[in-house]
């Protein structure tokens, strides 16, 4: 703890940083549950032979993962939009093995390695390290290992954080009021809608959230915006326009000039040519623009051109009931020097 406030002041700006967040959760649960539970542990392994202090040193690892897991699960879905299933059933083989056969082998070579002796411990630490690795992507390979989460809003992370501080700080009866706090998050989280639209800066990538459990994107292209922009949306797979196209019964028509795709009772025009303009003005309640609209266009209820996205980056479009809402890049990051 006294190294976190080390580094906070050092460099205050790692308070966002995942890894700093996720080990202050970690550190901090570990503390609390351990210092609640210290007294009945402590009687236990006091009474008992080996065979008991083995048994309580894999509950104490199988709690340990609990524990930390889930203290770090919300950040791990905040940041990453991926939680592990089962880190409980790697980290039974792999935290002992790490415990009790690398780290020693691996202090070992650290007093062989003045006399030049070093292979004597790192060939048994390497054969340690390869069990936990090969440990990890068998349990990676399970169906279902990993659950993707769809981006959750600020203030799940918020309330998750402060419920979880409330119900670690406090020693009375009041440290359940911190449940209250955390699972409103999560109930938060659970509600929170993803962007029906997406489409980059340069206007020549769009995501299209057709259902739940499917996302259409303009490339099939793997490429790091695309990855991102599908992680967001908690799903590992899209299916591309090429593909819906070949559906009849699929809402979206292409030409030479651009598409129109038909979403939530509204009609969305993407135009990649000026010639598709004055079609699309009259017609759609959206038009998104790689080139810019320099017609009059005001029949739309939202036009975002080139320069628009030139300007504010990456839109995120919204369809609620009561209009469209729109989210931009440039909404985020405020107004810079060095911003268009």
């Amino acid at each position: 703890m006294c190294g976190g406030r080390v580094i906070l002041l050092i460099t205050p700006e790692s308070l966002m940083t995942a890894g700093f967040q996720m080990s202050f959760a970690a550190v901090v649960a570990l503390i609390s549950a351990y210092k609640a539970m210290g007294p009945r542990l402590g009687q236990l392994r006091s009474r008992g032979g080996w065979g008991r202090r083995v048994c309580l040193y894999c509950g104490g690892v199988l709690l340990t993962t609990l524990i930390a897991g889930t203290a770090t699960s919300p950040f791990a879905a905040f940041h990453f939009n991926r939680v592990a299933t089962y880190g409980l059933a790697a980290k039974l083989f792999a935290v002992p093995v790490m415990a009790l056969w690398i780290m020693p082998w691996g202090l070992a070579t650290y007093f062989m390695l003045p006399f030049g002796w070093q292979n004597l411990g790192l060939v048994p630490m390497t054969a340690g390290i390869g069990f936990v690795l090969d440990v990890s992507e068998r349990v990676a390979s399970w169906p279902g290992a990993v659950r993707l989460i769809p981006t959750m809003p600020n203030a799940v992370l918020i309330l998750v954080t402060l419920g979880g501080l409330w119900l670690c700080i406090w020693t009375t009866r009041l440290h359940l009021l911190g449940v209250g706090a955390v699972a409103m998050g999560l109930l938060i989280g659970s509600v929170a809608d993803p962007p029906d639209i997406l489409i980059n800066e340069r206007g020549n990538l769009h995501a299209v959230r057709m259902n739940a459990d499917e996302i259409v994107v303009s490339s099939d292209r793997p490429g790091f915006v695309r990855d991102s922009w599908l992680r967001r949306y908690g799903v590992s797979i899209s299916r591309s326009w090429k593909a819906l196209l070949l559906d009849t019964n699929a809402p979206l028509r292409c030409d030479s000039l651009g598409c129109q795709i038909s979403l939530k009772g509204r009609r969305i025009a993407i135009s990649k040519d000026p010639r598709a303009h004055e079609d699309d003005c009259n017609s759609a309640d959206i038009l998104l623009s790689s080139v810019p609209v320099r017609i009059d266009c005001t029949s739309p209820d939202v036009v975002i051109d080139r320069f628009g996205l030139w300007r504010e980056g990456t839109h995120a479009i919204y369809l609620k009931m009561g209009g469209v809402r729109v989210d931009t890049v440039q909404q985020y990051r405020g107004s810079r020097p060095w911003s268009p």
